[in-house]
């Protein structure tokens, strides 16, 4: 009996939120911010595989018996990791985007409002998975301080995208630790 009462409030809730969304649409401030909210999570459910891949490997490296040094083990642990890490980031990314693609159809999006938007995510998502080396740091401090002081703009879609007016490379977004 509460069960089909619990089922009956929580369609009702769903119908709520689908009338919602259809009203404001996947390009207001909600659904961006939807979107952002699936993306940071799948991010870190990626970093979550890795860390889980990472610690299963560390128990088979122990029960396998081979007796090799500290310093062996940790390398092998760091490029076990680099590797799950790789490997974490690109399925949460293809995750991400069916939950985009689920978000437009949730969202009631015509079909060319939905590739553009499918087609910005995508890109912009994509371009967090830049890879070392990538940025411009071949020009050297003096030119890029002389040439390349504009300042960066925010687009307020997710994620951060710089919007660069100036002919110069972009900037990694956070400093490389």
């Amino acid at each position: 009996m509460a069960k089909n009462e619990a089922e009956r409030v929580q369609q009702k809730v769903d119908r709520i939120m689908r009338d919602a969304r259809r009203e404001v649409g996947i390009w207001s401030v909600f659904g961006i911010q939807e979107v952002r909210d699936r993306f940071w999570a799948a991010w870190q459910s990626g970093k979550d595989l890795a860390m889980r891949y990472t610690m299963f490997d560390a128990v088979f490296m122990m029960i396998g018996g081979k007796e090799e040094t500290l310093v062996s083990v940790l390398v092998k642990l760091a490029v076990q990791y680099a590797a799950n890490l790789t490997l974490g980031l690109v399925s949460a990314f293809f995750f991400f985007l069916y939950h985009v693609y689920q978000l437009l159809v949730n969202y009631g999006e015509d079909a060319a409002s939905g590739l553009a938007f499918f087609l910005l995510v995508l890109v912009a998502s994509a371009s967090l998975d830049r890879g070392p080396g990538k940025g411009g740091e071949a020009l050297n401090k003096k030119h890029r301080k002389k040439h390349c002081s504009t300042p960066v703009f925010f687009l307020p879609f997710f994620p951060p995208l710089p919007l660069r007016l100036s002919p110069c490379p972009p900037q990694p977004l956070h400093p490389r630790v």
